[in-house]
């Protein structure tokens, strides 16, 4: 009980704060309010309903008899999981959580296969890490490939690895239900994702508001908000760093998928433990990737600054974030609570 006293103490403070300082707030508010608009509805909501609804309707039975059996015997995986690490791959951060757990509601899959997918099934997406960060940051296409094929890679080796001491399994022991017709796919589909995003940007609005009473060092921005982390800055960091911080998703990403992890009985804990083990593996794939190729550009090399203008509301989210998280993962250890990310 005493426990729970301390994340509403917390959150105490932080509404009396938002009061006494409402201008900054509803400042803060409306930059998160713009993210949503400007960035998160319009790249993640059409991805997520042509995702999903690929993954509902008779159609992913496609994909799945395609991929499945590679799937079984590479990675120890049920077949019927192949259309959602594709499209999660592919989709960005969400996506693969989005899908996962469609598979888990609709009964295809059970917790630990869930959690499993959810070690390595997060990546950036192809959009946004090939377009958003590699064309439009570096001004480089081929930057973005690269820093795509490093976040893939690392997911894959993950899955690899964790696959090693998976019980394998037996060749259509796993089936997927009955697809949907695609009007009804879709339509549900539609639903689906439309929680989802609000869900998303409940979260953005909600701490981009109490972000705008704070401030805190440059370098912890892409750590805990990745967007505007990477893409509003004035200088580019290596590269190395860029990929190790896509792999880590940044908290503000983890904060938007606690729902979903908890419906499927997946704890933080474990969520957390992967994304830093993808985040130095990227890292260290960049590294390699580099030297093979002997690269020597200058944005290999330059160090990121901060641009207090256009980052001030997200580097008070970062702090928001990491104090929140600090309180969840202790929440965690507690019997009573459960709390799961």
């Amino acid at each position: 009980m005493k426990k729970d006293y301390v994340p509403t103490l917390l959150l105490a403070m932080v509404v009396l704060c938002v009061v006494a300082f409402s201008g900054h707030s509803r400042q803060g508010a409306a930059n998160g309010i713009a993210l949503c608009e400007n960035v998160i509805v319009p790249s993640l909501l059409p991805v997520l309903v042509l995702t999903n609804t690929i993954v509902l309707c008779r159609g992913a039975d496609f994909f799945n008899k395609a991929f499945g059996r590679l799937f079984e015997l590479l990675f120890r995986l049920p077949g019927n999981t192949a259309v959602v690490v594709l499209f999660g791959l592919i989709g960005g951060y969400p996506a693969g959580t989005v899908l996962t757990r469609q598979l888990y509601d609709r009964g295809d899959i059970d917790s630990s296969t869930a959690g499993r997918l959810m070690s390595f099934n997060f990546c950036g997406g192809a959009a946004f890490i090939v377009t958003a960060v590699g064309t439009v940051c570096y001004g480089s296409t081929r930057i973005g490939l690269m820093l795509y094929g490093v976040a893939v890679a690392s997911s894959l080796i993950i899955c690899a690895v964790t696959g090693i001491w998976a019980p394998k399994i037996e060749k259509g022991a796993n089936t997927t239900s009955a697809g949907l017709p695609f009007a009804d796919a879709l339509t549900t589909a539609v639903e689906t994702t439309a929680t989802a995003i609000i869900n998303m940007c409940m979260y953005i609005v909600l701490f981009s508001a109490i972000a705008g009473l704070l401030d805190v060092p440059g370098w912890m921005i892409p750590l805990v908000e990745i967007t505007n982390g990477l893409c509003a800055q004035n200088t580019l960091m290596p590269l190395k760093f860029c990929a190790a911080f896509i792999a880590f998703g940044g908290f503000c990403i983890h904060f938007q998928l606690m729902g979903m992890l908890r419906d499927m009985k997946i704890k933080y804990v474990y969520f957390l433990f992967y994304r830093v083990v993808g985040a130095v593996l990227s890292y260290c794939l960049m590294v390699l990737l580099q030297f093979a190729m002997g690269d020597s550009a200058p944005v290999f090399s330059t160090v990121a600054t901060v641009t207090n203008g256009l980052c001030r509301v997200n580097m008070g989210l970062s702090v928001v974030l990491v104090l929140g998280c600090a309180v969840l993962v202790l929440d965690v250890e507690s019997k009573k609570s459960k709390l799961l990310y």
